[in-house]
């Protein structure tokens, strides 16, 4: 196990969260390394309401098994990037299908159970600001909410704005609120900022 605080704070001790491990003073661009090296894997729990990001170790033996290939790391940056996978796949010279497993292949050798939060959680490491949350997921609707909501305003200052109901807009936040994996509407304004 290597010490979080050994190497400038490169590895999370096994079973560290994301959020302890940026507490204490790891650099994501360091912990992205080790994933896409196959020295760390990473698990999301759930908690309650919320899920938890933590990174373990991988014994040594199993590290080149975890690595991600050189056209892994293209799709995946790529990916992170915002292209397409039509895009991707013209780019690399390779089908939409093979765009498709080598995204799979990687979230699996990260430890992760879909290419959705494996681009998330690349794009978080890597410091990309749509790593915020998934904005294919957001309807129209809610990304205005969320603008609003980033202004500060009530559930009912946005209702009076939108020209809908108190319970129409709560019932939006609260779609927020899950499909970004917020704790409180605070949260959810200080990541659309």
């Amino acid at each position: 196990m290597r010490d979080p605080d050994a190497n400038q704070g490169a590895y999370c001790a096994a079973g560290t969260s994301l959020k302890e491990a940026r507490r204490r003073g790891s650099d994501s661009l360091a912990l992205w390394r080790g994933l896409i090296g196959g020295e760390l894997s990473v698990a999301e729990r759930g908690e309650g309401t919320r899920t938890k990001t933590y990174f373990f170790e991988n014994p040594e033996h199993r590290q080149p098994m975890r690595s991600l290939t050189a056209g892994e790391q293209d799709v995946v940056s790529m990916v992170c990037q915002g292209h397409s996978a039509k895009a991707i796949a013209y780019g690399l010279g390779v089908s939409e299908a093979a765009v498709s497993m080598r995204l799979e292949s990687a979230a699996g050798k990260v430890g992760l159970a879909s290419r959705i939060e494996l681009v998330r959680l690349a794009a978080m490491l890597t410091r990309d600001p749509r790593a915020r949350f998934t904005e294919t997921t957001l309807t129209t609707t809610e990304r205005d909410v969320l603008g609003l909501l980033a202004q500060g305003l009530s559930n009912g200052e946005i209702a009076r704005a939108r020209g809908r109901s108190v319970r129409t807009i709560a019932n939006q936040v609260s779609a927020l609120l899950t499909k970004t994996k917020s704790a409180d509407r605070k949260v959810l304004a200080a990541m659309s900022g």
